[in-house]
């Protein structure tokens, strides 16, 4: 398997892959595949770990012959199969525009349901925002050059948002849950941006639409309460910050 290349996953791999999740249901006798796959050679495959816990379930990091490049999301309790498949088909067309990472399959075991999702090398707009003012911090001596540079920072994220945001609407897709935890900084640079998260997409959105995303959305990294709320919690969780620089942080917050 090539790096990069298109990956299909069949049902002998699915069953051995969920069987290692700790989400995993002990059978998969009435899985529903969303695409037709292939089966990949089950020993180049494997978890490597888990990278977090959403609000629907787990997301993994796995890895196959060409690299640890895949994600899977594992949702706690199915979402409607329709609303599945919508994510699908909303992630194949965003990534064909290069606005989301590449969706690779889906599947339904019982009463659970997986999306693999290629993995980018990125961390989240609120984790850059959020180790960008760690770095100001330590890299600036006075309250008011760090201040400074946080509002540089805020304002660089927020112009680059509103860019993809741009791109998005130009093309009648909205996100209807446009934030700074569901856009990925890919490669540690604010040119490249894309959304995650796509359950709440529509493609071919209607101009009233396109008109109130864009008006309410535009500054959203000032404005939004998820400024006060995710990258608040990022910085909380950030190695090595100290009560002195939640102070300083707190100013700019406010």
């Amino acid at each position: 398997m090539n790096r990069g290349a298109p990956v299909e996953f069949g049902r002998e791999f699915v069953e051995h892959l969920i069987s290692k999740m700790e989400e995993a249901p002990r059978n998969c006798d009435n899985m529903k595949m969303v695409n037709k796959s292939n089966d990949l050679n089950m020993g180049t495959c494997k978890v490597e770990k888990k990278l977090g816990e959403g609000s629907e379930g787990g997301v993994y990091s796995f890895c196959c012959a060409g690299g640890c490049n895949y994600i899977i999301k594992a949702y706690r309790t199915v979402k409607p199969q329709a609303q599945i498949d919508a994510e699908v088909e909303n992630s194949k067309a965003l990534s064909a525009k290069g606005l989301s990472p590449k969706v690779y399959d889906a599947w339904y075991c019982g009463k659970k349901a997986f999306v693999v999702y290629e993995k980018v090398n990125g961390k989240s707009l609120a984790e850059y925002i959020a180790h960008a003012m760690v770095q100001a911090y330590k890299t600036h001596n006075t309250e008011i050059a760090r201040q400074d540079a946080y509002q540089d920072i805020i304002g660089a994220a927020n112009t680059a948002a509103n860019a993809l945001l741009q791109k998005m609407l130009s093309q009648n897709i909205v996100h209807n849950d446009f934030n700074v935890d569901n856009i990925m900084v890919v490669g540690n640079s604010l040119k490249n941006l894309k959304v995650i998260d796509l359950g709440d997409v529509v493609v071919n959105a209607g101009q009233r639409l396109i008109s109130d995303r864009g008006e309410n959305q535009k500054n959203m990294v000032y404005a939004d309460p998820a400024w006060k709320f995710w990258i608040w919690h990022k910085l909380q969780d950030t190695p090595g910050v100290n009560a002195a620089m939640m102070k300083s942080f707190r100013m700019a917050r406010e």
